[in-house]
């Protein structure tokens, strides 16, 4: 008998789908946060459509932060940096490196940035810094695109690896390095630059003027205005140059927390909001002139610069905020944190110096009653102020040089809210420092010294002698803080 044969089957037959079903699993990986697993199959056998699957996981979190009452975050507008990878992290961990390459290529770019008028400037710069550049050109010559290595991050056949600039940070691409350095160029008359103040850090403080001015306008815009947020967002691209460039200069004591305010300001710098660049050319060409002056700044100047980028940060973060950017707000609140701690450090020595030299109870007692009729509704808290002894002999320093302290009162107020001021003193002291170092008028300088004069015949006041300048540092400081 021959073996059974079973009998003959179809190659191929039609099966039913098989029903794949399954229920999504959370595990607590930290006290802080749980990983959820989930199948991506249907019940019917058919995947799901997965296109743009994270703003829509994203919307879904909105919607749970909201029904269970917990902290609603920031939606994101596609503008933040790509967050390093697993592999990325690991590879910087087993090198010894404290970054990864693509956050330490991004620090050196934003870096090169206040150095260079144009792309070609700023690729140089670059490879001087000890990047690795690769250049692609046209037939023409002109540039196409860039991309950078960091040395030493090699790929498994040893060969440098290279990312895209527009890979490490949405806004450092070719095109839009090429309009920001080439469409930010200043084209100012020669007047207007004749007029200039002859310090760089007068001229840095100077510029943020303007800044004040576009952020306030693109406020109230935002609440029902016309205007469209451009000239206000290339300011506060621009306000991130700044700080990048002070933070190069600056003392050492104070460059940590600089750079790291720099970092993370980062990402108010860029938003769905189209820049126009030339609108913040001041301010980009202060920061320029500041990586290029032969001479650091003396305690003062730099002081009152950090003040006015305090409160250019925070008028960036409200900015942002009245426009729904959560993610660039929060990034200038943090900003503003330590922008602040560097100029605590900074202004104390100066701070010291202003209170070891205030003026004479009754000239406090006068100054008090300026301070009263300028700044009816801040007064008493002006005065209760700890810092009000040193803001005092600001006052009484500007009043000597030809200015009367309660039109500089006004001004600064003008220029900087008290409301939201933890310390009210402290915060004109810089406004009105930077104020009173600007010329005055032949009208208001005779009626102030007739004032001056009058008080000083009274047998009950004795006018301060303005023998040391405001904020003034001792030379060996001075030379201390060059080295």
């Amino acid at each position: 008998m021959g073996r059974h044969r079973p009998p003959h089957r179809p190659r191929h037959r039609h099966r039913p789908r098989r029903r794949r079903t399954g229920l999504p699993l959370a595990v607590r990986q930290a006290d802080d946060h749980i990983h959820i697993l989930a199948t991506t199959v249907r019940e019917d056998g058919r995947r799901p459509k997965l296109n743009n699957s994270g703003r829509r996981a994203g919307a879904e979190c909105r919607e749970i932060e909201r029904d269970y009452g917990l902290r609603r975050l920031g939606t994101g507008d596609g503008t933040a940096d790509k967050r390093p990878t697993q592999a990325e992290m690991h590879k910087a961990a087993r090198l010894g490196w404290e970054q990864t390459s693509r956050q330490w290529l991004q620090e050196r770019i934003r870096a090169a940035i206040p150095h260079a008028a144009n792309a070609e400037q700023f690729l140089a710069y670059l490879q001087a810094d000890g990047v690795e550049v690769k250049i692609r050109r046209l037939p023409s010559g002109d540039l196409q695109g860039y991309s950078v290595g960091r040395p030493g991050d090699l790929d498994k056949n040893g060969r440098q690896i290279y990312l895209p600039g527009g890979k490490i940070s949405p806004d450092l691409s070719l095109p839009k390095l090429q309009a920001l350095l080439e469409d930010g160029q200043p084209t100012e008359h020669p007047t207007a630059r004749r007029n200039r103040p002859s310090n760089t850090w007068q001229r840095a403080t100077d510029a943020l003027d303007t800044l004040h001015d576009d952020l306030a306008d693109g406020e109230s815009s935002a609440g029902g205005g016309s205007g469209d947020g451009s000239r206000a967002q290339a300011q506060i691209t621009a306000l991130g140059e700044l700080i990048e460039a002070t933070a190069q200069v600056a003392p050492a004591d104070l460059r940590g927390e600089l750079r790291v305010a720099t970092r993370v300001f980062a990402r108010a710098q860029r938003s769905q909001v189209r820049a126009e660049h030339q609108a913040a050319a001041g301010l980009r060409h202060a920061a320029r002139d500041i990586v290029r002056a032969a001479d650091g700044p003396d305690g003062s100047t730099l002081a009152v610069l950090l003040a006015t980028l305090v409160w250019a940060a925070i008028l960036a973060g409200r900015w942002h905020q009245a426009r729904g950017h959560q993610q660039q707000a929060e990034a200038a609140h943090r900003a503003v944190r330590h922008l602040e701690a560097a100029y605590d450090q900074a202004a104390a020595p100066q701070f010291a110096a202003l209170v070891h030299r205030q003026p004479k109870e009754e000239t406090r007692n006068t100054l008090a009653h300026d301070v009263r009729a300028a700044v009816p509704e801040h007064a008493e808290r002006i005065l209760a102020d700890p810092n009000w002894p040193a803001l005092a002999t600001v006052l009484a320093d500007a009043e000597a040089g030809g200015h009367q302290p309660h039109q500089l009162l006004a001004q600064a107020v003008e220029r900087r809210e008290l409301a939201t001021a933890r310390l009210p003193a402290k915060v004109l002291i810089s406004r009105i420092q930077h104020t009173s170092r600007n010329p005055v008028p032949s009208r208001v300088a005779e009626a102030a010294r007739l004032r001056s004069s009058t008080l000083a015949a009274l047998p009950q006041r004795r006018t301060p002698e303005p023998a040391v300048p405001t904020f003034a540092v001792p030379t060996e400081n001075r030379q201390h803080r060059r080295r």
